[in-house]
Order: C-alpha cells, then sequence, then structure tokens
C-alpha cells in the first residue's frame, strides 16, 4: 500500500468508527425482534392451551393448517436471528502497545544499520502511519462485510416474523369463528 494523503486517512479512519457504530446499531435492533419472537410465542402457547379438538371439520383443518405454517415461520426467524447473533466476529485495530512494539522493533533495526535519528523518526511517523492505514482499511472491510451480513439476516429474520404473525392471526381467527 502506498502513503496515503491526509484526507485520505482521515476517510478510512472515519469509514473504520463508523463500521463500530453501525455494529452497536445492528445489534440494538436484535432485541426488539426477541419480543416480537416472545409475543409469537406466548400468541401460539394461548391457542395450544385453549384449543379443544371437535373432529376433523372444516375450522379445525383451517385452524391448524395456519398455526403449523405460524409455527415453521417462527422457526427459520428464530434460526436467522440466532445467526445474527453468533455471525462472524469485528476486526479491530491493535492497541497501542503493540503498535509501540512495533515501532520499537524498527527503531532498533534502523539504530542497527546506521540510520539516523532525523531519518528514524521520519520513517517511524511514515511507517506508523501507514500501519494505521493498512490497520483501518482491512478492519474497515471485514466489519463492513460483518454488518451486511448481520443486517441481512436481521432482515431475513423480520420478514419471517411477519410471515410467522400474519398466519397466528389467521389461526386465530379461525379459531374465534370455531368456538
Amino acid at each position: 500500500m502506498e502513503m496515503p494523503d491526509d484526507e485520505t486517512f482521515a476517510t478510512y479512519e472515519r469509514l473504520y468508527y463508523w463500521e463500530l457504530e453501525r455494529h452497536n446499531q445492528i445489534d440494538s435492533r436484535a432485541p426488539v425482534l426477541l419480543a416480537i419472537v416472545l409475543a409469537v410465542v406466548g400468541m401460539q402457547s394461548y391457542l395450544i392451551k385453549k384449543y379443544i379438538p371437535l373432529g376433523p371439520n372444516l375450522y379445525n383443518i383451517s385452524t391448524m393448517i395456519p398455526f403449523f405454517l405460524s409455527a415453521a415461520c417462527l422457526v427459520i426467524a428464530v434460526v436467522y436471528l440466532y445467526r445474527s447473533w453468533s455471525g462472524p466476529e469485528y476486526l479491530f485495530i491493535p492497541k497501542t502497545s503493540t503498535l509501540e512494539e512495533y515501532r520499537n522493533y524498527y527503531r532498533n533495526y534502523l539504530k542497527e544499520n546506521g540510520f539516523s535519528e532525523s531519518d528514524q523518526d521520519t520513517f517511524l511517523a511514515e511507517y506508523t502511519r501507514l500501519q494505521l492505514c493498512e490497520y483501518y482499511v482491512e478492519c474497515e472491510s471485514e466489519n463492513h462485510a460483518t454488518n451486511y451480513s448481520k443486517s441481512t439476516r436481521l432482515h431475513v429474520a423480520l420478514n419471517w416474523l411477519v410471515g410467522s404473525i400474519c398466519f397466528g392471526v389467521i389461526s386465530y381467527i379461525f379459531w374465534i369463528l370455531r368456538s
């Protein structure tokens, strides 16, 4: 990688921190979906508890088919919700102490090879900036892919939850009509 100018370096830095903020925003959406899952489970539990089969008639069949479809959609939604939480990990730039170890290693290397003090400082400043820039680019790219994957899985989970709710409401309507 070639030495970036100040504006490019600042852009990479902002993008890195922006992806970390997106990580928090995406993770804050998951509990809402979990609450919806619990509400749907509560609705299904209520239907199971109150349901009394009266033989194979149209109302029983029209109640149970949407109920089972609702349960299937709910299971798929929970799988996607779990996969969004247990997805790939985020990358972070190394700790300052690690970066300083790299700097000290190269400072000693430059001293041993006879570089002047000013050349060492110039090289180490450019090296540190280049290393940080490479970490920003690598981590931002990986974190962007992780955020995209997580948000896509949450979106798919939400779609399956909506389907589960729709089938649950249809089942509940037929259950009310049967009663």
